[in-house]
């Protein structure tokens, strides 16, 4: 149920502002944003990157202790990202391979502390903006 309020909500969030006023690090603010708001969260850290189709990247994003969502987000040109989050001892907390550009992983009860989180770009024309927050 999570995963498909975020989608639509960050769907309309990206479609609802100007093209000619975003740029790329404006549509994923804006999305992270939205999924705050839409969501009824509280936002924490958050982390971006870039990414080619076919490339990952690793990042490390803190995260208090709690109910802890992590929720992706991807810029134009992106229909497929994934996401892996690891604690502090590189033990996985949980995955979202699925096909979409919205990956959520909730991670109940998670200790305070500093995760990573390895975003896969599986589909993008070109180059595409990425960001992942850490909600509560």
């Amino acid at each position: 149920m999570l995963k498909t309020l975020a989608a639509a909500t960050l769907a309309l969030a990206t479609l609802a502002a100007p093209v000619a006023a975003q740029n790329a690090d404006d549509v994923v603010s804006a999305q992270l944003n939205s999924a705050a708001t839409e969501l009824g969260l509280t936002a924490g850290a958050r982390v971006t990157g870039r990414l080619a189709a076919g490339r990952s990247e690793v990042a490390g994003i803190e995260a208090s202790a709690g109910d802890v969502y992590f929720i992706g987000v991807c810029g134009r040109g992106c229909r497929d990202v994934a996401l892996i989050v690891r604690d502090a001892s590189g033990r996985a907390v949980g995955r979202d391979q699925e096909a979409d550009a919205v990956p959520v992983v909730i991670a109940l009860g998670a200790a305070s502390g500093r995760y990573t989180v390895e975003v896969s770009m599986v589909t993008c024309a070109g180059e595409c903006d990425w960001g992942v927050g850490v909600f509560r």
